[in-house]
C-alpha cells in the first residue's frame, strides 16, 4: 500500500516537472515578446542592437561552465536516491569552488582583452565609450549567470524541476521590471545588468530558503575542496560539452560577422527575427521534452527496432495533423501581427526572415522524435554529428556572406540551410538503424 503512494507521488511530481517546463517556457516567450518592443522603444533600436552585440560576450563566457550543470543533475540525482546527503553537499561544494577558479579567470580575461573585444565586437566609434565601460560589468553579469545556472540545477537534481523551473521564470519577471526601472531612470544599458544582478540575488536567496527548508541543505556550509570529486564532474562535463560549444559558438560569431559586414543594426534585426520565428518551434519541443525520452527508452527496452520507428512515425503524423496548420496560420498572418507588435520599427525584412527561417524550423521540429529515439538506444554521438554539420556548414556559409557582401536577408537562408541538411541526416540516421527491412 505504502509502495503504491509512493509510485503515484513520484508519477504526480513528474507531471508537475513536465508541466511546469511547458508552462514557464510560455511564460519566458510572452516575457519575451513584450519585452523587446518595449526595450527598443525606451533605448531605440541601435541601443538594443548595441546591447545584443555586448551579450557576445556573454555567451563566449559562458563556456567556462563545462557542462558543470548536467553533471551536477545526474550525480546530486543519484546521491539522492541514496539518501546520502554528505555525498550531495560535497558535490554541489565542489562544484562551487570550480565555478568560483573559472569565474576569476574568465572575468581577468575580459579586463585584459577589453580593448581587442571591443574592436573585434566592431562597436562604432559613438558607443565606443559607452561599450568601453560597461563590458567588465558584462563580464561580471556573465558571472551570475553561470552561478546561477549550477544552482538551478541542484535543485533539479534534487528532483524539483518545478522550483528550478519556477525560479527561472520569477527571475525573468524580475529582471524585466528592475531593467524597464532603471532604464526609465536614465541607467541606460546599465540597467540590464542592474537587472541581472538584483533579480538573480533575489531568486538565489528564495532558492536557499526552499532547499534549506525542503531539504534541510544549506547551500553556504561548504565541505572540504575534493580533487576526485571535481574530476568526476569535469569528466561528465566535458561528454557533453561538445555540443554545447558548437551550438553555442554558432551565433556570437554570426553576430560579429554582421556587425562587421552590414553594421550595427543588422545584429538587433537578426536577434529579433531568430528569436520570433523559434519561439513557436521551442514552445512545441517544450512540450515533447519530458515526454518523448521515457517513451523512446522504454520502447527500446522491449529491443524491437519495428516498435521504435512505428511510435515515431505516429508522433511525426500527429505533429503534422496539428503543427502544420498553425504554422500556416502564424505564417499567412506576419504581415499583420509583425506590424502590431513591432509598430514604428517593423521593417519588411524581419517578415521575409521569418518566412525564411520556417523551412528549417519545420525541419527541426520532425527530426525531433528521431534524435530522442537515437539518444534513447545510448547513442548520444548523433547529437554531436548533427551540430558538426550545422554549425561549420553555416559558419562557411556565412563566411562567403562577408566576402560577397550579401545583404541581410541571405542570412536567414544561411540559417535555413544550415538547419534542413543537418536534421536531414538525422531523419536518415534514424530510418538507416530502425526502419524495418522488408523480406
Amino acid at each position: 500500500m505504502v509502495n503504491k503512494y509512493r509510485k503515484k507521488l513520484k508519477l504526480s511530481q513528474f507531471k508537475i516537472n513536465a508541466l511546469s517546463g511547458s508552462f514557464v517556457h510560455a511564460m519566458k516567450i510572452i516575457i519575451v515578446m513584450f519585452s523587446i518592443p518595449l526595450y527598443i522603444k525606451l533605448l531605440g533600436f541601435e541601443m538594443y542592437s548595441l546591447w545584443k552585440l555586448m551579450t557576445v560576450v556573454i555567451s563566449f563566457a559562458q563556456f567556462g561552465e563545462f557542462g558543470l550543470g548536467r553533471a551536477v543533475i545526474t550525480y546530486v540525482s543519484s546521491a539522492k536516491g541514496r539518501e546520502d546527503k554528505n555525498e550531495i553537499k560535497s558535490i554541489i561544494s565542489n562544484a562551487t569552488y570550480f565555478q568560483v577558479l573559472i569565474s576569476i579567470i574568465v572575468m581577468a580575461l575580459i579586463i585584459l582583452l577589453k580593448k581587442p573585444l571591443i574592436g573585434i565586437l566592431n562597436v562604432p566609434e559613438e558607443y565606443s565609450v559607452l561599450a568601453n565601460n560597461i563590458l567588465p560589468w558584462v563580464g561580471l553579469a556573465t558571472l551570475t549567470y553561470m552561478f546561477f545556472d549550477l544552482y538551478s540545477s541542484f535543485v533539479t537534481g534534487l528532483g524539483r524541476l518545478d522550483i528550478s523551473n519556477m525560479s527561472d521564470l520569477l527571475k525573468a519577471i524580475l529582471r524585466l521590471a528592475i531593467t524597464v526601472l532603471f532604464i526609465k531612470l536614465g541607467y541606460s544599458l546599465y540597467s540590464f545588468i542592474i537587472g541581472t544582478f538584483v533579480s538573480k540575488i533575489i531568486v538565489f536567496i528564495i532558492l536557499y530558503i526552499v532547499v534549506r527548508k525542503q531539504f534541510g541543505i544549506c547551500i553556504f556550509a561548504l565541505k572540504k575542496f575534493s580533487l576526485p570529486v571535481v574530476k568526476q564532474l569535469l569528466n561528465f562535463g566535458f561528454s557533453m560539452i561538445g555540443t554545447q560549444v558548437l551550438n553555442m559558438l554558432c551565433f556570437p560569431l554570426v553576430k560579429i560577422i554582421l556587425s562587421n559586414s552590414i553594421g550595427l543594426h543588422a545584429v538587433g534585426i537578426f536577434e529579433l527575427t531568430t528569436k520570433v520565428s523559434y519561439a513557436l518551434q521551442s514552445l512545441i519541443r517544450r512540450a515533447f521534452y519530458a515526454l518523448l525520452p521515457h517513451l523512446s527508452k522504454l520502447t527500446a527496452q522491449l529491443d524491437n527496432k519495428r516498435l521504435l520507428y512505428e511510435h515515431n512515425i505516429k508522433i511525426n503524423k500527429l505533429l503534422f495533423r496539428y503543427c502544420i496548420p498553425i504554422f500556416i496560420v502564424f505564417g499567412l498572418a506576419a504581415p499583420l501581427w509583425l506590424r502590431l507588435w513591432l509598430g514604428v520599427e517593423y521593417r519588411p525584412v524581419i517578415l521575409y526572415g521569418y518566412w525564411l527561417l520556417q523551412p528549417g524550423i519545420l525541419m527541426g521540429l520532425f527530426a525531433t522524435p528521431a534524435l530522442y529515439s537515437l539518444m534513447a538506444t545510448e547513442d548520444h554521438r548523433y547529437n554531436l554529428y548533427e551540430a558538426l554539420i550545422r554549425n561549420p556548414l553555416t559558419l562557411v556559409l556565412f563566411g562567403f556572406f562577408y566576402l560577397k557582401d550579401l545583404p541581410l536577408i541571405y542570412s536567414f537562408l544561411i540559417i535555413t540551410i544550415g538547419v534542413v541538411i543537418s536534421n536531414a541526416f538525422l531523419l536518415r540516421a534514424f530510418s538507416k538503424k530502425f526502419k524495418p527491412v522488408r523480406v
